[in-house]
């Protein structure tokens, strides 16, 4: 597991995304069994004894914090205490602390059972039917978490040769269903939802509303597909659909590969991978492995550093050149790069997508915007005045910025022409407030800038923006010059786009373009400017002004 190095900010904040899921989360020092606690300014102060938690007075056998910090990979154990059980997960952290001096230490996140032991395959809390009342939820009649956790232990003890899945779901939008349409919605809602889920269990499986919008089964893993998860979704999905919001649901899916683990901490893995889709908007599911939490980790701290490394200048603005059939090159597209200080340069798909799910996205926008205008002013009066510049806008920059006083600032401060100034969308940034977006990307057109549509063709209503957007740009997605059974049909609906863009007087640019074979094609269909690989990758701005 790739170990990081974290200042007291970011530990912070690791621990409350860890704190978002497990019962609870702590830093300990093995050697001394202590808790440790750490203030702004990187001083320790030690805590409880580590075992108290616990509630013992002797130290762990193994100790498996101690193991992680040894050898810098994360370890797993359970302990039961007074009929309670403890699913401990360990990762060793590393820090600075106030003097510079660097430690490791373990953090540990710990599920809690509370009643319930179940190591060996053994339940040892006991219910009499006085008590069974307290395991249902009162609203769906479905078992609350604590039933979960109970009948789905003996779901697996019952049948331990029979292998299962734990599926965690959650509605998502419900807290917007309530506010629009009320609790009296938002009860249906969750009525229906748990009319589908019992629909899917056999009468030997568990069907649970844990809490709010989150529901859980356990069924036999020979029973489910991708199929299964998707039955019901859309029917969800389509309870309200002809008003105002549209909901739907994501699940997160764990395979029971060890049945002696508690059931709290197989719901935590299920509930692991529903979150790392949480604010994907196109993800319905997502399954458990063991990579998750490192995912997880290195999404922290990509959030965690990146306003140091924005200020280090370790994000700098690449140019992927857009020429004609010649290779005579007409402008770039500006494209972001994050160079380590040891020269290594981290893909953006590393660090881009997770942006997206924050605010953060945005500021690094505004510094690629002011970065591509800079160099827009300082090709003025040289050999390469006469180039453009095209930036993309993040769905999130709509709700974030005012646009169009944010581009018509940055280009008079430098006194560049808005023409230079290429403005790319994709049609993702109309998926909420559809008008107010349109309003916008055609004041912007309005006022100088140049519209270009990218990815034209890879989503659902491509053709709608041409009507609704004044657009000077079609941006062609390389997803039409991939080699497939269908490359006839990608062929001639190639040449209807730029037919049409024609009709529209409109600019047609073709993307991924790699082979002298696809340049043939989009030349004899009328295509005239492209970017790829073919032509160039995209390169540092030093790098591309050499072009010739």
């Amino acid at each position: 597991m790739k170990k990081y190095l974290y200042n007291y900010d970011e530990l912070v904040q690791l621990m409350e995304k860890m704190r978002s899921i497990y019962d609870l989360v702590r830093i300990v020092d093995p050697e001394e069994c202590r808790e440790i606690s750490i203030s702004t300014e990187g001083e320790l102060s030690v805590g409880n004894l580590c075992y108290s938690t616990w509630d013992t007075a002797q130290r762990c056998k193994n100790c498996s914090s101690y193991k992680a910090c040894m050898s810098g990979t994360r370890v797993e154990k359970t302990e039961i205490h007074n009929n309670n059980t403890y699913h401990v997960l360990v990762i060793p952290v590393d820090f600075i602390i106030a003097n510079g001096v660097q430690v490791t230490y373990a953090m540990e996140c710990i599920t809690v059972t509370k009643g319930v032991s179940n190591i060996g395959g053994t339940e040892k809390a006991r219910f009499d039917k006085e008590n069974d009342v307290s395991l249902y939820d009162y609203k769906t009649n479905l078992f609350n978490f604590e039933g979960f956790l109970k009948h789905t232990r003996e779901f697996i003890n019952r049948k331990p040769d029979v292998e299962k899945v734990i599926i965690a779901y959650n509605v998502r939008g419900f807290k917007v269903i309530n506010e629009m349409y009320g609790k009296a919605t938002a009860t249906e809602v969750l009525m229906r939802m748990a009319t589908i889920l019992r629909g899917k269990c056999d009468d030997d499986e568990v069907c649970a509303r844990i809490k709010g919008d989150q529901f859980a089964i356990c069924i036999k893993k020979e029973k489910f597909s991708t199929e299964f998860i998707h039955e019901g979704m859309e029917y969800v999905s389509e309870l309200f659909e002809e008003g105002a919001y549209r909901f739907f649901l994501q699940a997160g899916v764990y395979y029971i590969t060890e049945n002696d683990i508690p059931v709290a901490a197989m719901y935590d893995r299920a509930m692991l991978a529903n979150s790392v889709i949480h604010d994907d908007n196109n993800k319905k599911f997502a399954f458990y492995d063991d990579s998750l939490m490192e995912k997880i980790i290195h999404e922290q701290n990509v959030i965690n550093n990146f306003e140091k490394t924005l200020k280090n200048g370790q994000f700098k603005i690449f140019l992927q050149p857009q020429v004609n059939e010649y290779g005579r090159v007409h402008g770039a597209e500006a494209l972001v790069r994050w160079i380590q200080p040891s020269g290594d340069i981290i893909p953006p798909m590393d660090f881009i997508g997770v942006l997206e799910k924050t605010e953060l996205i945005t500021v690094l926008d505004k510094y690629v915007w002011e970065e591509a205008v800079k160099q827009l002013a300082a090709w003025k009066g040289t050999d390469n005045e006469n180039y453009y510049i095209s930036v993309n806008i993040s769905p999130k920059d709509f709700f974030h910025l005012d646009l169009y006083e944010f581009f018509t600032q940055l280009v008079e401060k430098y006194d560049v022409e808005k023409s230079k100034l290429k403005l790319e969308i994709t049609e993702s940034v109309l998926m909420n407030d559809e008008a107010k977006q349109i309003s916008v990307i055609n004041k912007l057109h309005k006022a100088g800038f140049e519209i270009e549509i990218d990815d034209f063709g890879k989503g659902y209503s491509s053709l709608s923006l041409l009507k609704d957007i004044d657009a000077d740009v079609i941006k062609i997605d390389r997803e039409f010059l991939r080699e497939s059974e269908n490359l006839l049909r990608s062929e001639r609906i190639l040449d209807s786009i730029i037919t049409m863009s024609d009709k529209l007087d409109m600019k047609v640019i073709t993307e991924g373009v790699e082979t002298k074979e696809q340049l043939d094609k989009l030349i004899r269909l009328g295509c005239n400017t492209f970017q790829g690989f073919y032509f160039a990758r995209p390169m540092p701005v030093e790098e591309f002004e050499q072009i010739k």
